[in-house]
């Protein structure tokens, strides 16, 4: 089985980043809102490598790819700072 040691927690990252980057009725900050899914989207594959290590169906190496993910954060968060 993959995954699986954390309830596929992740998932709902990716479910809530989904329902923010549709188009809402009123389009008020719907850029910041699609921020923000990116930046969910990225936290679920984090989760998602960190559940796999956690699950031993990814080894050591694929902590390289979480570090990665977690400046692509970095990047995006300081893009929405005045």
């Amino acid at each position: 089985m993959s995954g699986g040691s954390h309830d596929y927690a992740y998932m709902k990252l990716e479910e809530i980043a989904n329902s923010f980057y549709t188009e809402p009725e009123k389009p008020t900050y719907v850029e910041a809102r699609k921020k923000v899914a990116d930046i969910l989207r990225l936290m679920s594959k984090v989760c998602h490598d960190i559940e796999w290590i956690d699950s031993s169906d990814y080894g050591q190496d694929e902590w390289k790819e979480v570090l990665k993910n977690l400046d692509k954060i970095k990047i995006i968060k300081s893009t929405c700072q005045n």
